[in-house]
């Protein structure tokens, strides 16, 4: 059904699917249509509702307005708080998570969908533009599989876009195989937290990890690593690192990155860019340590000298002395009354737990 809607008062909130008294479902929910500038006239939603079943193009175009119109109510929803959410597919009555904010639009069709089934539609829909023939460099089949794996989140949203961490992991599984997924899943999601750091630095969502492979752009890469792996303040001349572990682990994984895209520029006999990417290794090789890896590396020496040994409490020492000792006296009557080799073999682990005296 095609017809304007009335908002709804109070929070922002989704509908779910209706059913009269037959038990049978209730067809009630509404749509916008958007006036849109078609092949140099105004087509109205009116125009667009008054055509006949047999026009053709009439599913296209009306979808088209449809879906304009409610990407265009649900981002006035979303930013007033109020109102109906419209989505493609109505929840269920069973459905317990109904939040707006589980919903996302599609970028190609602009339909809103729950974000972790998002991926499943784009992977189908009719306005997706067809993949180039020319194979990726990370179309992968393990790779695609742990891409869908990974726990969803933002972090996941910008591996998932950012070309050259997808390649990374390709490049990973050539070395490592199906049977280390979840190391190349670590790797990909540590390139993902920095993004995200360099993102916020330039203020700007829409950057590629590729695009700071520069030697411009090696402070800012300093910069989003300190932010990321928490550099504190120096004290006492010693500047601390809250995560030194994947501040290590980034200078390989930007260094692999940093090949990677080397590689491309010699078969693209792009010279330019291959002369940019040397650069920026060399400032890798000669800045890194003294503003990374020195701090980091401290750190985890400071913190394992000062690693504390916890030992255990007399009484809890005396609580599994008593315990040791009442299974070694019941296991040894029971293989006494019954001998078996399952008895024998309890009674000799409880008795190696008491010291290997077997009483």
């Amino acid at each position: 059904m095609l017809a304007p809607v009335r908002e709804k008062a109070g929070l922002a909130h989704v509908n779910v699917t209706k059913k009269n008294k037959n038990n049978s479902r209730v067809y009630d929910r509404r749509h916008i249509l958007r006036a849109v500038l078609c092949k140099d006239r105004e087509t109205s939603a009116h125009e667009a509702q008054g055509r006949g079943r047999g026009c053709v193009g009439l599913a296209t175009q009306g979808d088209y307005l449809r879906l304009q119109g409610d990407y265009h109510h649900n981002m006035n929803t979303l930013e007033t708080g109020e109102g109906e959410l419209i989505t493609v597919r109505r929840l269920g009555n069973g459905e317990t998570k109904k939040n707006v904010q589980d919903f996302l639009p599609c970028e190609f069709c602009l339909g809103f969908f729950r974000k972790w089934d998002l991926w499943k539609h784009q992977a189908s829909c009719p306005n997706n533009p067809p993949p180039s023939q020319q194979p990726r460099p990370y179309d992968n089949p393990v790779l695609n599989k742990i891409l869908c794996y990974m726990n969803r989140g933002a972090i996941a949203d910008i591996v998932r876009k950012d070309d050259l961490i997808k390649m990374l992991g390709a490049f990973l599984l050539e070395k490592e195989g199906e049977r280390d997924c979840q190391l190349v899943s670590q790797k990909m999601r540590e390139l993902g937290r920095l993004l995200q750091q360099l993102m916020v630095v330039e203020n700007n969502e829409a950057v590629q990890l590729s695009d700071f492979i520069k030697p411009e752009k090696f402070d800012v890469i300093i910069k989003a690593v300190r932010e990321t792996t928490g550099f504190m303040p120096p004290i006492r001349g010693q500047q601390e690192v809250n995560i030194p572990s994947l501040a290590l682990k980034l200078r390989h994984s930007l260094s692999k990155c940093a090949t990677l895209l080397h590689n491309q520029a010699i078969c693209a006999r792009n010279d330019l860019m291959a002369k940019e990417i040397k650069y920026f290794q060399k400032l890798m090789r000669s800045e890194w340590e003294y503003k990374i890896s020195h701090h980091s590396l401290s750190t985890l020496k400071e913190r394992k000298m000062n690693a504390v040994q916890v030992l255990p409490l007399a009484e809890d020492m005396k609580k599994l002395r008593k315990f040791v000792k009442e299974a070694i006296t019941e296991h040894s009557r029971q293989l006494k009354l019954s001998p078996n080799v399952q008895k024998l073999d309890r009674t000799c682990e409880a008795a190696f737990g008491e010291g290997g005296d077997v009483k």
